[in-house]
């Protein structure tokens, strides 16, 4: 008799410790779905919040406006909105057009900033992230030389948007290193850079689009030298 109650007893306890786990998964699921819900709630609130922002960004831009002071409100706008939707997964869009509108305020130094954290945040397989890179990088090739940015540490900023462009071209990552090796190539022209001209311009004509852009502006007439370079390369 006492063996049955033990065995019953022992059975009890099996039940008791299936049924509190089976609560805890249970707990766990429920815990699991409703912050997959807050997640998705809080994207779409992002994303509405970035929609509206780009909607008064596309605004101003059609309007072709000088006006710093838009551009400062606008990038005061995407400020906080950043700040609202900072754990959301699109957070570094925010940033992206926060730096766009402060170098359109006039502040390329912020701007270069305010980009360096958005693709920090974003990482090399967030979309855009290249393109982005890119911007950065061109940003510097358009600076004057003695701007001074604290986290080049006075490097010159030539030389590094430079180094980056070349950089972005060589990342096997990079899923249109044209578009780095065309800046490049511009940059060439402008400061009479021959051999980075050439060079920039022998990648380009082994990408197919950006091998037609390169012929493109050839006809055009970009630049009086681009025809000479084109058959400088070709040879």
């Amino acid at each position: 008799m006492q063996r049955r109650i033990d065995a019953l007893v022992a059975d009890q306890r099996v039940w008791w410790g299936l049924g509190i786990v089976a609560v805890c998964a249970f707990a766990a699921g429920v815990s699991w779905w409703g912050y997959q819900r807050y997640v998705l709630a809080h994207n779409q609130r992002a994303q509405w919040a970035l929609s509206q922002q780009l909607e008064k960004f596309e605004s101003v831009l059609q309007t072709e406006t000088e006006d710093r002071a838009v551009w400062r409100d606008l990038e005061q706008g995407f400020e906080k909105a950043f700040e609202l939707h900072r754990t959301s997964s699109i957070a570094p869009f925010f940033r992206a057009y926060q730096a766009e509108a402060a170098f359109r305020a006039g502040d390329p130094v912020h701007a270069y900033e305010l980009l360096t954290l958005a693709l920090d945040a974003m990482g090399k397989n967030f979309p855009l992230y290249y393109p982005y890179a890119v911007k950065r990088a061109v940003w510097l090739l358009g600076m004057p030389e003695e701007t001074l940015i604290e986290t080049l540490q006075g490097a010159p900023l030539h030389e590094v948007g430079i180094q980056q462009l070349k950089v972005l071209a060589q990342d096997q990552k990079n899923p249109d290193p044209g578009l780095a090796w065309y800046h490049l190539w511009q940059y060439g022209l402008v400061h009479n850079n021959k051999d980075l001209t050439s060079m920039a311009a022998a990648k380009l004509q082994g990408i197919a689009h950006w091998e037609y852009v390169l012929h493109d502006s050839a006809d055009q007439g970009f630049d009086e030298t681009l025809n000479v370079e084109m058959e400088e390369t070709a040879a």
